[in-house]
C-alpha cells in the first residue's frame, strides 16, 4: 500500500529531475549573464554597436536668455532650418567675446546635412559657472559633459542664464547632458 505513493512522488521527482537535466537554469548560475536595468536600451539596439568614447565634431557658440522670456526648457530644443534657428537665436544675448557684432557670431549653417541644439543651463545663483566641455559618443548615444562651478559669495537669484548652442552633424542618435562631479577627462580622439 505504501509502495504506490511513493512509486508516484519518485516518479513525479524523476520527470523534475530530467526537467532540470534538459535544459532548466537557475538565474543565479555564474554563467548566466543577467542584464542590469540600465543595459536595457529603450531604442532596442545592440549593446555591441557602441564604439570607443570620442569627440563629436561640433560647433559651440555661448549665449544667454532672460529666464522669464526663454523658450528653452528641458534637455534643449533641436532646430533642423533656418526659421527655427533664427527665432530662437533673436531671443539671446551672444556672447560677444572676439567679435564685433551678434551677426559677425551668428553661424552659416549647413542644414541639409548638419542640425543645431539650443541647451538652456540653469543657474541656482549668481555666483554659479557652468562650463561645457563639447560633444562625446560612444556611437550609441551623444553626450554633453557640463560642470557646475561655485565661484564667491553675496549670491543673487541670477537674471540671465547661459545658454550653449551645439552645431553639430544631423543624427538619429538620442543627446543628452552629462553633469560631472569631478574634474573632466576627455576622450580619446579615434572611435
Amino acid at each position: 500500500m505504501i509502495l504506490g505513493p511513493l512509486r508516484r512522488s519518485a516518479g513525479i521527482c524523476g520527470l523534475v529531475l530530467v526537467g532540470l537535466s534538459a535544459g532548466c537554469v537557475s538565474i543565479y548560475d555564474d554563467k548566466i549573464r543577467v542584464q542590469k536595468p540600465e543595459d536595457l536600451d529603450p531604442y532596442q539596439r545592440n549593446v555591441l554597436d557602441k564604439c570607443k568614447p570620442h569627440l563629436l565634431p561640433h560647433r559651440l557658440i555661448r549665449a544667454s536668455s532672460v529666464a522669464e522670456t526663454t523658450v528653452l526648457t528641458g534637455e534643449g530644443t533641436s532646430v533642423d532650418n533656418q526659421a527655427g534657428f533664427d527665432a530662437i537665436w533673436n531671443s539671446l544675448a551672444p556672447d560677444l567675446s572676439g567679435v564685433a557684432t551678434a551677426e559677425d557670431l551668428k553661424p552659416v549653417i549647413n542644414w541639409e546635412v548638419q542640425t543645431a541644439r539650443f541647451f538652456l543651463a540653469g543657474l541656482r545663483n549668481s555666483c554659479e559657472k557652468i562650463v561645457p566641455y563639447g560633444m562625446e559618443t560612444d556611437c550609441y548615444q551623444i553626450s554633453l559633459p557640463l560642470q557646475r562651478i561655485q565661484e564667491g559669495t553675496n549670491c543673487i537669484t541670477p537674471s540671465r542664464h547661459p545658454v550653449f548652442i551645439y552645431i553639430y552633424p544631423k543624427t538619429k542618435l538620442p543627446l543628452a547632458p552629462v553633469w560631472l562631479n569631478g574634474p573632466y577627462i576627455p576622450p580619446a580622439d579615434s572611435p
